[in-house]
């Protein structure tokens, strides 16, 4: 989405023209397990329009034990945002701000796999915030944050007035930066719209990788041909670039993004030949006919017969 300042014609956002919708899901900045599933349904058929439902959904917010989310309910959730991905729905979520420990993702919704969790980096440095949550993930353990966006010192508007901008910090704004970048791609490649893992994939893949090991990284890391700095707790895959994930949706078929189809794409899509979602050396970015979610021939072939292609032009 993109706001103009009509006062200075400056430009907020990542996605200019994207139309948006919202629900009130917190009263006072306080909110209940069951009003953040009613938000979360609510997006499946916005008043009842199925035709209404949101391609992503930003979620700058999070669930601690003061608002009941704890050891025995945190799963609460989950399945509103399970029924939204399997809608189509990309759930991206803030990862938090109780950095800079280890182990402090600790509350719903980032925690949960089917999140997209984004870390906040001060752009100007590209070095992540201190404040910003690292993992792994309280509950379930995972590999996390996903990602990490923008999100220290950014212009955005505020509710003291129907005109005001201001400046904020913290994960609630990194977790919009990706939110916008998931409209762009969707844009520049209709035929991955309502794809989440896939989706997700380019993100993380097209990210620009920081070698931090201060939490840990992920292990096994299921790309042997990658040789960039391992995804960690601490950055996730790495700082989002969105001209090359744009770029690289444009040119589903160039794997190692480096501009051209050659014979390393279908070596790194024939390296992982006949796994499936969940498997350890599974990735959803190489699933290139969105037919199965496993990678087969048809994927093979779909890079092969893109030979030669020149992607830059």
């Amino acid at each position: 989405m993109c706001i103009r300042d009509r006062a200075t014609r400056d430009q907020i956002g990542v996605a200019p023209g994207a139309k948006w919708i919202a629900c009130r899901n917190m009263n006072a900045g306080v909110g209940t397990i069951s009003r953040y599933v009613e938000c979360n349904d609510f997006f499946l058929a916005p008043g009842g329009d199925a035709a209404m439902q949101p391609d992503v959904v930003n979620n700058s917010w999070g669930c601690p034990a003061s608002e009941g989310c704890d050891t025995t309910t945190w799963m609460q959730i989950q399945p509103s945002i399970q029924a939204l991905n399997a809608a189509g729905v990309m759930f991206v979520a803030s990862a938090g701000n109780d950095g800079s420990s280890c182990g402090s993702i600790n509350d719903p919704p980032a925690v949960y796999p089917e999140s997209l969790s984004v870390g906040n980096f001060y752009d100007a440095t590209g070095v992540i915030s201190g404040s910003s949550s690292r993992g792994v993930r309280d509950y379930t353990n995972l590999f996390g944050p996903d990602v990490s966006a923008p999100g220290t010192s950014i212009r955005s508007a505020t509710n003291s007035s129907d005109t005001a901008y201001t400046t904020a910090s913290g994960t609630s704004m990194a977790g919009p930066h990706v939110v916008g970048l998931v409209a762009l791609m969707w844009q520049a490649n209709p035929a991955l719209r309502g794809h989440i893992l896939e989706t997700s994939q380019y993100i993380r893949e097209t990210a620009t990788r920081v070698n931090d090991t201060t939490c840990g990284v992920l292990t096994p890391y299921p790309d042997p041909l990658d040789s960039r700095p391992t995804p960690n707790n601490v950055y996730g895959w790495g700082r989002i670039d969105a001209l090359n994930a744009v770029n690289a949706v444009r040119c589903p078929t160039d794997i190692d993004y480096d501009g051209g189809i050659d014979i390393r794409d279908v070596q790194l899509v024939a390296e992982i030949w006949n796994t499936q979602p969940g498997q350890a050396l599974y990735n959803a970015r190489r699933n290139l006919d969105f037919s199965d979610p496993a990678i087969t021939t048809t994927d093979v072939t779909a890079v092969v017969g893109q030979w030669g292609v020149n992607c830059t032009n």
